[in-house]
């Protein structure tokens, strides 16, 4: 008979391996696609769609106002709690992100001349803006169809939902960037954003919940309240995220120029990327920890301490493989014109790898409902960032950033696993040595490198076998469970 802990956390790994495979492949198919803008426009013009593609993160926030997160939230709940409602939430997060996107998307273009004139002196960038404010809005119903999908527990669904956006973006990026240089690139994201949405929608329509479903009330309407009430303090959040990137970002360009952060850009590509791997786990995570709240919560720090230490396990190798052998993975990908970032992709990978503890845990306060935490935890995180990117960036360039990146995130997981112990009151004390390991790793292999730059190969063969080797041990009874529950699958 399998105990309470265990019996809970089947739906979070049946889950978590259907997104692994959607998430997979879209960062897999996400770096092809910047790869291939990148050798198109080359090393100026992608610094000037990367700065742009920061800005434009900024207006989606704007533009979903934290209502996927909340619609998330609700529609788990209270299919367990009144299913009546379900479809007054639903389309209430709906109605209020029309409302949300479209007064984003007048601002955007109406600051399209402060922005791209005289923010960063780049005509080019008042021309792409109306482009890229196109994509923001597709974006942003992107999350609220994510958010539906994820309250409803339908992670088949949402992994098709999600991989296909960049398949169908890589199909179209070649000709559409090589006939329309960097507007192509938006207007093929354009495509890619709304024909899926277009499918997307008519699943949850058709399967989930019909849109036609529920009364909406905006105004002294106690659904949208609640709706808004949850969105705020995430908004306010996320407010915090965004604009910090961006402001790292517009640092380097005043002071190093486009080209470099056209190098820094293939930096965040992968840090992009490997950031998307604990969300295979995040997604399905946040509604299971909402209904565990109401029925059993003492499994919510349980399930939470599984979920790091498996991330930390299968994250990890990957993770600092690409680090140690950044400068041969961006020559041969990007090619020569890209590989001074190497250093730089480092510390971004560095950050990656403690980005994912800082998703699990945000996954788990978001689903206990405790968003004015997260708003604090990311206050703290943000001021870091910001004071960490003036001190290095005017310095060290590209490699400033990066440290900023690093060092910031580092600083927040620490942070998590002090609120979560001291204001959660939950247990994941069994997680820290699975997280700790690698990341002393990250930290020994760059200061290892830079103090032998001329044995780098070497010297990353040995940390890469080493790091892989302690993180085995120290994950050793989770990887016994794995295999053993293979076997078991197995005749």
């Amino acid at each position: 008979m399998r105990d309470a802990g265990e019996s809970g956390s089947m739906p979070l790994a049946r889950g978590s391996a259907v997104m692994f495979l959607a998430i997979v492949g879209t960062g897999g198919l996400g770096i092809l696609i910047s790869i291939t803008i990148a050798r198109l426009v080359g090393v100026g013009d992608f610094g000037i769609y990367s700065i742009l593609v920061s800005i434009q993160g900024v207006f989606v926030l704007a533009a979903t106002f934290g209502l996927s997160s909340a619609a998330g939230k609700f529609v788990a709940e209270y299919r367990k709690r009144d299913p009546a409602l379900v479809g007054r939430y639903a389309k209430t997060a709906l109605v209020l992100g029309v409302l949300s996107s479209s007064i984003s998307l007048v601002i955007y273009v109406a600051l399209s001349h402060f922005i791209g004139v005289d923010l960063y002196g780049e005509h080019a960038i008042v021309d792409l803006i109306p482009f890229s404010a196109l994509v923001m809005v597709a974006l942003a119903f992107h999350s609220f169809a994510v958010g539906l999908m994820q309250g409803f527990q339908r992670m088949k669904m949402l992994a098709f939902f999600q991989v296909g956006v960049p398949i169908v973006n890589i199909a179209i990026v070649v000709p559409l960037v090589a006939f329309f240089g960097l507007q192509g690139a938006f207007i093929s994201a354009f495509i890619a954003q709304i024909s899926t949405l277009v499918a997307g929608f008519y699943m949850i329509h058709s399967r989930l919940v019909p849109f036609s479903r529920g009364e909406v009330h905006i105004l002294k309407d106690e659904v949208a309240k609640k709706l808004l009430n949850f969105a705020l303090p995430g908004v306010i959040a996320g407010f915090l995220v965004a604009p910090v990137y961006w402001i790292g970002n517009t640092e380097l360009v005043l002071t190093s120029g486009f080209d470099a952060m056209g190098l820094m850009a293939v930096a965040l590509v992968f840090f992009n990327a490997l950031s998307l791997i604990p969300q295979a786990i995040v997604i399905p995570l946040m509604p299971r920890v909402s209904e565990l709240s109401v029925t059993t919560p003492e499994q919510v720090g349980m399930m939470v301490s599984k979920a790091l230490r498996y991330v930390a396990l299968f994250a990890f190798p990957l993770s600092l493989g690409i680090a140690l052998y950044d400068e041969q993975i961006v020559t041969f990908f990007y090619g020569a014109s890209y590989a001074h970032t190497s250093d730089a992709m480092y510390l971004l990978v560095a950050a990656a790898y403690f980005t994912q503890t800082a998703s699990i845990i945000g996954g788990m306060i978001t689903g206990l409902g405790r968003m004015w935490l997260a708003l604090g935890m990311s206050l703290a995180w943000a001021l870091s960032f910001i004071g960490l990117t003036f001190l290095f960036v005017p310095a060290y360039g590209p490699l400033g950033l990066g440290a900023s990146y690093a060092v910031s995130y580092a600083f927040l997981m620490i942070v998590d696993f002090a609120v979560v112990r001291g204001v959660l009151k939950q247990d994941i004390a069994s997680a820290i040595p699975s997280v700790l390991v690698p990341a002393v790793f990250f930290v020994g292999g760059f200061l290892v490198f830079v103090l032998t730059p001329d044995l780098r190969l070497i010297v990353a063969s040995i940390i890469l076998v080493m790091g892989i080797i302690a993180s085995l041990f120290v994950s050793r009874k989770d990887l016994n469970q794995i295999i053993g529950h293979i076997r078991s699958m197995l005749p």
